[in-house]
């Protein structure tokens, strides 16, 4: 806290010099690990105070709980949102923002296509819904013809063989 020093010198005179200079002591908490989250809120949040990235995600602790750019994950879950990526390869330069090129460490699909971004080719860019659905009917159509020529196989041979 703050605390003031006073010196008084004489020199042998009636005169006397006064200097008082005010001095503030602040007291920053212990950091063991260097990733900027005191060693009492790594206990606090069942992160190591020793290990400065806990979930081994690739984001300190200290960014993963930072609130002031919008965006905290969570430091003892190595993919906060569930998507398949890990936090540290959605927030690839490290500063606890959504930027540009990113995807979004509390959003499973960035895009709002449907596809969890760890799944996603273009997890960035939504893909058209339609072309997800048109996707599976060809293949189920492709799948039936498949079928079909296989059964219209075992029959012909079962009516050559009579």
């Amino acid at each position: 806290g703050p605390h003031r020093l006073e010196v008084r010198a004489y020199d042998g005179s009636l005169y006397t010099g006064v200097a008082v200079i005010n001095i503030t002591v602040m007291v920053m908490p212990l950091d063991s690990d260097g990733d900027g989250l005191p060693d009492y809120r790594e206990e606090e949040l069942g992160t190591s105070p020793f290990n400065p990235d806990t979930d081994d995600d690739g984001l300190p602790d200290g960014i993963e709980v930072d609130t002031s750019d919008g965006v905290a994950t969570d430091p003892t879950n190595p993919d906060t949102d569930g998507d398949f990526l890990l936090d540290g390869m959605e927030d690839i330069n490290r500063n606890g923002r959504v930027d540009k090129g990113e995807t979004d460490p509390l959003d499973p699909d960035t895009d709002g296509d449907g596809i969890p971004d760890g799944k996603d080719p273009s997890p960035l860019e939504p893909e058209k819904k339609r072309s997800n659905v048109d996707f599976i009917l060809w293949t189920e159509v492709l799948l039936l013809a498949v079928l079909i020529v296989a059964l219209l196989l075992v029959v012909i041979k079962r009516w050559r063989g009579r």
